[in-house]
């Protein structure tokens, strides 16, 4: 929990994962929240980042929405800028 207090990288997965394992909502641990929080999806399977809707909120261009992972910060900032909670920009994966 300090480790990702004090990155500025950390990934973003792994801290939805913790998040989801917590009952909590990403915006929990937020400062300064620009919208109203919601929990992350239930169920079985892995909480991900959903990169094309981050990509997307992010304005990027179509030649930059390869990516595969991003950080936190990433997430959380798409999610700002476009007035989203942080689990509007997930999805559920089986693995």
């Amino acid at each position: 929990m300090r480790r990702f207090a004090d990155a500025d990288d950390a990934e973003a997965d792994g801290v939805l994962a913790l998040i989801r394992w917590l009952g909590a909502m990403p915006e929990d641990y937020v400062a300064d929240a620009q919208v109203e929080g919601r929990r992350l999806p239930d169920g079985d399977g892995i909480v991900r980042v959903a990169m094309e809707l981050v990509a997307r909120a992010n304005d990027e261009p179509a030649g930059a929405r390869g990516r595969t992972r991003t950080t936190i910060q990433r997430l959380v900032g798409a999610a700002d800028r476009s007035l989203q909670p942080v689990a509007s920009l997930t999805r559920m994966s089986e693995t």
